[in-house]
């Protein structure tokens, strides 16, 4: 029997030790933050993998990204599990799995060397930076898109180990490599510096550098370059789009330039010492002078010892540069969000941190062999260090409200974490606390968009409608394309609410403008438009309604509504009827509104005519014909002074109440009957105040 390889071995342990150090993850639930446009939310999603979904998926730019491979993974999770967030997160879960061991791979592969390769894996593995990539399932891109870099990197090593020799394999491997590396934008754009990467593993430890030319090499990744080139222009102008880069706009470039050299400094700190992690970090406007000074000579130095030693000890330059590298696209020279930093970012970066520490801790050992088991124990406690760090931290993803409240315990003046706190809570049914988050969220930031829309839906629910109004219009001023359509919908029907009819119908109409299929605001629109009595529009908005929502009987029913209103009688009956097909609970509320249209003591709600229609609507129905029904329509001629048709149906609807043995009814019919022979018209009686 063949005993497995030490690689093999490793790799089997490092993927059980991963799986049971994240095994808390899979009893966690979906945490609000992002988790509700990408999964539980997202109608799109939700739907699961099928033709339409999947090219929706190929054109998404919501959230002002465009990843239609991390979308197909969404609704390939929502295919197999549903709404269950015990799957997605195992997806996640296995992804990161998979990445790690893709990693050790790869590592051992180009050094040769198993140990080093082995720890710098399993520190990316089991670091609880990691967690947030993990753990939320919102960042699926970010583990989806790990893989395929990994596996980018792994084709072109195997193209590289062969180029000199078998063209046609090489050529194989180089263009699996430019698939996977596709693969990987297609999933997130963080992937967009991975060809440098590929340019520092050909100086180590493939060591091309010395065989190639330097030219020859640049030419080589420049499919990949021009690949990373419209990634960068697709993701600019679907973020510019989105609204996702208004940070830009609120933050000077000397005070991005300032906080991302900071945040390279801060990220190492958070490495080497990782407490007081939160899901998000608020962008502090400006550093101290010192700060930043202080940032920028410790990266200098660092770079200038990592070029210095790169003869000799080159993978200090490799995992230096490879963390540098990899962080430009998220560093906040553009800014993207409000963040100052974020723990996901590091994600992809801190492998090059990892891979120096392993090497220098292989030539450490190297150089002072007789240390080797100080080394060694040294490892042992920081892999055991990360482990009950990941285990601590994957307590605050257990819902959205573990998260936040410990985002706001190490960032307490974090207008969006309370936000998002109070948002947890308003899930939770806690609305009065859940308001308070959003006005302490104000106080900090008073033009949030976020805040200011939760806060005025909670106002909006509590029928305080003129401080909703207010708040949703706060909203409406600084809220990204994307959220401004739901913002100024919900505005409108609070102005409806108020009375504000004309205010009202125009924000609808602005919704409208750039959703033009959106069957909701129609309907919204349509009755707002019903209450100045501008009814020819309401009833193109109506008929917009049943164009795009045909099998809803409401739709049918407001329809022929308008189409009374305006005289349309033969197009109302036929919308009435169906609104019956579809729907034959109808009948009482039809037969209800005829009978007012009739009977009303006030001269000003009666309306014969429209109530022969509703009636005769029911009556079209031999199935549906009713005692009561008929006695409206008796009722309904009467009023329009047909009192032989009067007569004629109240009789009918007299026998159908005697033969039901419907003594009530039938007293009253008999009542109105001889109204009828009279010529009178029946009225109800005035209600008592």
């Amino acid at each position: 029997m063949k005993m497995p390889s030490n690689i093999t071995l490793v790799a089997g342990l490092m993927a059980i030790v991963t799986f049971v150090t994240y095994a808390p993850v899979l009893e966690a639930g979906f945490v609000g933050y992002d988790d509700a446009v990408y999964v539980t939310s997202n109608h799109a999603v939700q739907g699961g993998l099928n033709w339409q979904a999947m090219v929706w998926a190929s054109g998404a730019t919501l959230d002002g990204n465009w990843f239609p491979l991390t979308w197909l993974s969404h609704l390939a999770d929502c295919h197999l599990y549903g709404l269950k967030p015990a799957g997605h997160h195992l997806t996640n879960l296995l992804l990161h799995i998979a990445t790690t061991l893709v990693l050790l791979g790869l590592l051992n592969r180009i050094t040769g060397d198993l140990w080093p390769s082995a720890v710098a894996a399993a520190l990316f593995a089991l670091h609880p930076l990691h967690v947030e990539s993990v753990a939320w399932i919102a960042e699926r891109k970010d583990v989806l898109s790990a893989l395929f870099g990994m596996l980018t990197l792994w084709a072109f090593v195997r193209y590289a180990a062969v180029v000199q020799g078998r063209f046609r394999v090489a050529a194989g491997w180089y263009l699996l490599s430019l698939l996977l590396f596709l693969c990987g934008l297609m999933s997130k754009p963080m992937l967009v510096t991975l060809p440098f990467v590929m340019l520092l593993l050909d100086w180590w430890p493939l060591r091309r550098v010395q065989r190639s030319s330097v030219t020859r090499l640049l030419l080589e990744k420049a499919p990949f370059f021009l690949v990373t080139t419209v990634s960068c222009w697709i993701t600019f102008s679907v973020q510019k789009q989105g609204g996702a880069m208004a940070g830009t706009e609120q933050f000077s470039l000397a005070a991005r330039a300032a906080n991302a050299l900071v945040a390279y400094v801060r990220y190492l700190g958070k490495t080497f010492w990782p407490q007081d992690l939160a899901v998000f970090y608020p962008h502090p406007g400006s550093w101290p002078a010192w700060a930043v000074g202080a940032a920028a000579v410790l990266l200098v130095g660092i770079s200038v010892v990592a070029v210095f030693r790169a003869g000799r000890q080159p993978y200090l330059l490799v995992g230096w540069f490879w963390y540098l590298g990899m962080l430009v696209p998220v560093i906040g020279l553009v800014q993207v969000g409000l963040q100052a930093m974020a723990d996901r970012y590091t994600y992809l970066p801190l492998i090059g941190i990892f891979l120096l520490a392993a090497w220098g801790a292989l030539d450490w050992r190297r150089r002072h062999p007789q240390q080797a088991a100080l080394i060694i124990g040294c490892v042992a406690v920081v892999l055991m260090g990360c482990v009950i760090a990941t285990r601590a931290q994957l307590r605050h993803w257990q819902n959205g409200l573990a998260l936040f409240e410990r985002a706001l315990a190490v960032t307490p003046a974090n207008a969006v974490s309370l936000t998002e706190l109070g948002n947890a809570l308003e899930g939770l049914g806690r609305i009065d606390e859940a308001m308070q988050r959003y006005r302490q969220a104000l106080d900090l930031e008073p033009d949030d968009a976020r805040a200011n829309y939760n806060l005025a839906n909670c106002l909006f629910e509590r029928k305080q409608l003129a401080e909703a109004v207010n708040h949703f219009q706060r909203a409406l001023e600084s809220a990204p394309p994307a959220f401004a359509t739901q913002t100024r919908n919900n505005l409108a029907v609070a102005l409806a609410q108020l009375g504000r009819a004309n205010e009202a119908a125009g924000h609808f109409r602005k919704v409208l403008a750039s959703e033009p299929d959106n069957a909701k605001v129609h309907d919204n629109l349509a009755l707002v438009l019903s209450e100045p009595g501008e009814t020819n529009e309401a009833v193109r908005h109506f008929a917009e309604l049943v164009r795009l929502k045909p099998d809803d009987a409401r739709a049918h029913y407001d329809l022929a509504l308008a189409e009374l209103d305006i005289g349309q009688d033969g197009p109302a009956l036929a919308h009435l009827r169906r609104a019956l097909t579809l729907q034959p609970t109808l009948l009482t509320q039809i037969n209800n509104r005829a009978w007012l249209l009739a009977t009303h003591p006030d001269a000003s709600a009666r309306n014969g005519k429209k109530a022969i229609v509703l009636a005769r609507a029911v009556l079209e129905d031999p199935g549906l014909r009713r005692s009561w029904v008929l006695d409206t329509l008796a009722a309904a001629y009467a009023e329009v002074g047909q009192f032989a048709s009067a007569t004629n149906y109240a009789k009918q609807a007299l026998f159908l109440a005697r033969a039901a043995d419907d003594l009530a009814l039938g007293e009253e019919i008999s009542h109105r009957l001889a109204l009828y022979h009279q010529g009178q018209p029946y009225r109800e009686p005035p209600r008592k105040p």
